[in-house]
């Protein structure tokens, strides 16, 4: 008997164990891999595409490029993959990817059923309609009783036909299981109209400029868009919230590509903290001290990726809306690095 108990104690110490390691994996995974891989749509101008050089363009790509230079000191160290908006949670769970950007959005069934959680707010982002040569229509009236492609089990759907009854617009909608299936659709016309994020439109109309389709100016709902990381790795929670943070941080503090090295002898603690002037708070979250600061010098701040991939310096011009800092309107409050 007391073999037997010491084997049960043994062994529940051993689970307990790699409980323990599985719930907070933290870096090592990433490392051990040696690239952060960033899970997103790679066939969109919004989020991430290869320019003529072959190289990464999109906000979601430029994302990725500063994890991985804030994690390794080196932005090339990333790897985007391509996961539909319904595969999000079960990418993360396997170890697909470590991060999920591209436009994935948050509910209470994906929080309850599938161990994912918000690890920091990309964006705000409106859900609208995309139509294909809607000449002068004025309104959603003149679009009475068209089909409407959309993604079937989303909040798209959802708000759609809230929006349909709202209205007395009898739109009649063709489901599909991924945005890519619902574009390919609108695209080969079974649909009149497609719903979804303003992002997600207006690189489809960037991308079909001959078939003259246009975004509409009728907004549906406008929501958080947000990274996600598994549930269980708390440490990589705590990374990809502090990282997007101190890209609004940048921001605030007007940190820019061109006068970061200005910076070096900042005397306030926040910023000598996240330039790594002060390294051992980056070293407590095991990551690069100077690694955040050479993304900066690349990358700029937040505004800075923002307007240069979805704003009103890129080929799309999403307006920041809600996003935007509080001291410009917005709801976004970052907190200093301490």
């Amino acid at each position: 008997m007391k073999l037997k108990h010491a084997i049960l104690i043994l062994t529940a110490c051993f689970f307990t164990t790699l409980s323990a390691q599985a719930e907070d994996a933290g870096l090592r995974y990433i490392k051990s891999h040696g690239a952060i891989r960033c899970g997103t749509m790679l066939d969109s101008r919004a989020f991430a595409y290869r320019d003529e050089d072959r190289q990464w363009q999109g906000f979601d790509a430029e994302m990725c490029k500063i994890f991985a230079s804030a994690i390794f000191g080196n932005e090339k160290y990333f790897e985007l993959v391509n996961v539909p908006q319904s595969e999000a949670a079960a990418a993360l769970q396997s170890g697909k990817v470590d991060v999920m950007l591209g436009n994935t959005p948050y509910s209470a069934s994906l929080d309850i059923s599938r161990r994912i959680v918000p690890a920091g707010l990309l964006y705000f982002d409106r859900q609208m309609f995309a139509a294909r040569n809607p000449g002068e229509a004025t309104s959603m009236l003149e679009f009475k009783g068209k089909t409407v492609c959309a993604v079937n089990n989303s909040e798209e759907l959802y708000n759609l036909d809230l929006y349909n009854r709202q209205y007395k617009l009898k739109l009649k909608t063709i489901k599909f299981p991924s945005r890519q299936k619902a574009k390919e659709a609108f695209m080969l016309n079974r649909c009149a109209l497609i719903t979804g994020n303003e992002a997600f439109l207006k690189s489809i109309a960037y991308e079909q400029q001959k078939s003259k389709v246009a975004v509409l100016p009728e907004v549906i709902t406008a929501k958080p868009v947000y990274a996600y990381v598994s549930r269980d790795n708390t440490r990589l929670q705590s990374i990809i919230s502090w990282l997007i943070n101190n890209l609004y941080l940048a921001e605030e503090y007007g940190i820019t590509t061109t006068n970061v090295d200005i910076l070096n002898n900042a005397q306030d603690q926040s910023i000598r903290n996240m330039l790594g002037l002060d390294p051992k708070l980056w070293q407590k979250f095991e990551m690069n001290p100077k690694g955040f600061r050479e993304a900066l010098k690349a990358h700029g701040n937040y505004a800075d990726i923002y307007h240069r991939t979805l704003g009103d310096n890129s080929d799309l011009n999403v307006r920041r809306i809600t996003g935007s800092l509080s001291s410009d309107g917005g709801v976004v409050m970052p907190r200093p690095f301490l």
